[in-house]
């Protein structure tokens, strides 16, 4: 992550590092099923974050 600051726009950099939360909604339901409960509520906020990303993606200056 740092070296991507380093070497990148800010404003290109922080959006993917942003899909964080979505990775790990799905290496969770990959790897924790029997121990993890996914609900919707958290599906939904994953689902945000990803349209976050996409909007300041594509809004970038």
């Amino acid at each position: 992550m740092f070296y991507a600051y380093s070497e990148g726009k800010v404003g290109i950099v922080a959006p993917l590092i942003a899909t964080n939360p979505l990775f790990a909604l799905l290496f969770s339901y990959v790897f924790l099923k029997n121990t993890e409960k996914i609900s919707y509520k958290i599906v939904i906020g994953a689902g945000i974050t990803l349209l976050g990303v996409i909007l300041i993606s594509m809004f970038r200056s």
